[in-house]
């Protein structure tokens, strides 16, 4: 063997290493392009199966980085909301739902992600605040930032969630005086900051800065709505249901077996007391029937035992190997960005200790 088709079957057991001896995936060298975001993607779902959330978080937004999806922008908003970074989560919840709707409907995969992106971005309205941030006149080079944070500027105008407490909005740009507001909002509480740059030269003559915080109750006038929480059950992996009928089905057949088995015994316990010495080679017709009944009974027997222990094994893999998760609407699958095609490449998780391979998505 040539030792370049050898190197190339060593990367993937490489980069499995690189994993086990650096949690955060800071390996030296790692896979590029649509590759590197299909394996960190498989990495991501496995520590966040284990609850290793900060290791998903940097798994998935390496995911994103090599190959973005609105899927994996929604497993992201999920790590954050689990390690308690409520706004931040919101905000891709957000992102994961707007980037699904951009991709058209024509794509019925990516419908689904934008439905429980929003759902699962409501469901955590009540535990962040809302700022809406309008400028007061276009400035060219305005950079916000929120609470020391850079602000997006695309949501100028729309609701940007932040921790509840205290909220601190600056703005500068070339030319103009610093820009800085202050207040204090709770949890569920939404407020406007009308956000106004002067020229240096006339910042003294200008009003204050602190007043253009406006603080809003829900129904107020100039609130903006937040999305409502649609209340349904999780829909958990079908597998399950699947798993519980096979192994019911399984334990009925092996019911069944006992019974014909206790039939072959008895038959067998007549034939012994009706030919205690054998029925030599011309048994009558009532000997030759039980004879044919009991090797229907033990033949019954046998496949209703083997049916039914496959069917119990069976079911009970399916049972607990399958998803379902009651703190997520449903698990998306992974899909892909570009055109279908056949592309299959190895992969090994060391977070379950099994290897296989992944194709294109």
């Amino acid at each position: 063997m040539s030792p370049e088709p050898l190197a190339r079957r060593l990367r993937p057991l490489a980069l499995a290493a690189s994993l086990i001896l650096a949690p955060r995936l800071a390996a030296a060298q790692q896979p590029a392009g649509a590759d590197a975001g299909r394996q960190y993607f498989q990495y991501g779902r496995g520590f966040y199966e284990q609850r290793q959330y900060t290791e998903a978080l940097d798994a998935f937004r390496r995911s994103a980085d090599a190959l973005p999806s609105p899927n994996t922008r929604l497993y992201v908003g999920r790590c954050l909301r689990e390690l308690g970074r409520n706004a931040e989560a919101w905000f891709e919840l957000e992102r994961a739902a707007e980037e699904a709707d951009g991709r058209g409907p024509s794509d019925a995969r990516y419908a689904r992600t934008a439905d429980t992106a929003r759902q699962e971005s409501g469901a955590l309205a009540e535990r962040v605040a809302f700022v809406v941030i309008e400028p007061g006149a276009q400035v060219q080079g305005v950079t916000v930032a929120v609470n020391g944070r850079a602000f997006p500027l695309e949501r100028m105008g729309r609701l940007y969630a932040v921790d509840p407490g205290a909220i601190t909005v600056d703005a500068s740009a070339s030319g103009y005086a610093p820009f800085r507001t202050t207040a204090t909002l709770a949890a569920g509480q939404q407020a406007r900051v009308a956000l106004t740059l002067v020229p240096a030269g006339m910042a003294g003559s200008m009003a204050p800065t602190s007043s253009a915080f406006t603080v809003l109750a829900v129904g107020d006038r100039g609130a903006l709505p937040v999305a409502a929480v649609v209340a349904q059950p999780p829909q958990r992996s079908p597998w399950r249901a699947i798993g519980v009928t096979a192994m019911s089905l399984g334990l009925v057949a092996g019911a069944i077996g006992i019974y014909t088995g206790l039939r072959t015994s008895e038959i067998r316990a007549d034939l012994d007391a009706a030919c205690p010495r054998g029925c030599g080679p011309t048994p009558s017709y009532t000997v030759r029937s039980q004879v044919e009944e009991g090797e229907s009974m033990a033949r019954y027997t046998n496949i209703l035992w083997g049916a039914g222990a496959a069917l119990v094994v069976g079911g009970g893999i399916a049972f607990f190997a399958s998803g379902g998760s009651a703190q997520e609407l449903y698990t998306p699958t992974f899909a892909r960005r570009a055109r279908p095609r056949i592309a299959w490449s190895p992969y090994v998780d060391p977070t379950r200790g099994s290897v296989g391979l992944t194709g294109s998505f």
